[in-house]
């Protein structure tokens, strides 16, 4: 069975994540690094919208093959998930913000786990930031941890 929408973003936001962190640890990649950073968020948080329903990613213009596809409907729809135009990472921070509330801050967690409340997110260094690990808290996006 093929992945639902939220767990082939969150998979993307984790790899974006890593080559982030990856790019972090040379200083002539650190513009690299902001980049992957900013994408990873981006489908981090698309990732938490599509696990409440894949509809919050609509565009302000969406086409019906937007609809069709963000609507459950994605076998009527021209390309399916090929051809999805969904909102920018701008907006799916901040509808995120809108449906989780204020974020918190983060709160440091013992053995080198960090949790993001806000997002239900976990992450742990093994090895400082080059081995930061992003994975779904107990029972946020639909994760068993």
């Amino acid at each position: 069975m093929p992945d639902t929408m939220h767990e082939d973003l969150f998979k993307s936001a984790r790899r974006w994540a890593q080559t982030a962190l990856d790019a972090y640890t040379d200083p002539a990649d650190h513009d690299f690094a902001v980049h992957h950073m900013a994408v990873a968020d981006e489908h981090l948080s698309k990732s938490y919208l599509s696990s409440i329903t894949e509809v919050l990613l609509v565009p302000d213009r969406p086409s019906i093959d937007d609809l069709l596809v963000l609507g459950g409907h994605e076998g009527k729809a021209g390309k399916g998930r090929a051809g999805l135009r969904t909102i920018g990472g701008a907006e799916a921070v901040a509808r995120a913000e809108k449906v989780l509330g204020k974020p918190e801050p983060v709160n440091v967690i013992k053995a080198g786990r960090w949790f993001y409340p806000c997002a239900g997110i976990v992450c742990s260094s093994g090895r400082g930031w080059s081995g930061l690990l992003i994975q779904a808290a107990p029972g946020s996006l639909g994760g068993s941890g």
